[in-house]
């Protein structure tokens, strides 16, 4: 299906949520339009070619919010924590709010594919466009970084992990879903 088709003269942000809602869409098609949101830069493409989409689940009970706008330290720590029950997801989200903004972000998936977020608090109908990332490929990369996150500056894959071979960082509980 055309680009235009979909969303022709609704405004950027609209547009966004319309093509996120069409379950057949062909993600090669809405590339252009999600540069918009995320940039140019090879994270948004990767994330398009082998993210998981996904919608917003009540956080765990017994799961304490985490730092305001620390959510790559936030997922990343909860992920390396709970390796056997949860994994680290990076790239892009949206609340659904009068006017959503599409924000660089990190949850945890958990084994059923639910998300779990420990930065935003559960709202309905937020979405989640992220790559579940192999915890010891996220702990690699933070210990070589040193910062929290997998990407760099939000934009690039680390040299160490090639877009050629994903299935060397990428977690294979999802690829169904890819």
């Amino acid at each position: 299906m055309p680009i235009e088709k979909v969303c022709g003269h609704l405004p950027k942000i609209t547009c966004f949520r319309t093509i996120m809602a069409i379950p057949k869409l062909d993600r090669n098609s809405i590339r252009t339009t999600w540069h918009l949101y995320a940039g140019p830069g090879e994270a948004a493409s990767f994330c398009l070619s082998h993210g998981v989409l996904k919608t917003s689940s009540p956080r765990p009970k017994g799961l304490k919010r985490g730092i305001a706008k620390q959510c790559l330290q936030n997922a990343g720590m909860l992920a390396l924590a709970r390796p056997r029950e949860l994994t680290y997801c990076e790239g892009w989200a949206q609340m659904p709010i009068d006017y959503p903004l599409t924000t660089y972000h990190a949850w945890c998936l958990d084994r059923q594919g639910n998300v779990v977020d420990p930065t935003w608090n559960h709202q309905e109908g937020s979405e989640y466009l992220g790559v579940p990332i192999k915890a010891s490929a996220l702990n690699e990369q933070i210990l070589a970084a040193k910062h929290w996150g997998f990407f760099i500056h939000n934009t690039y894959l680390p040299k160490r992990f090639s877009s050629a071979n994903p299935d060397a960082f990428i977690e294979s509980n999802f690829a169904d879903e890819r």
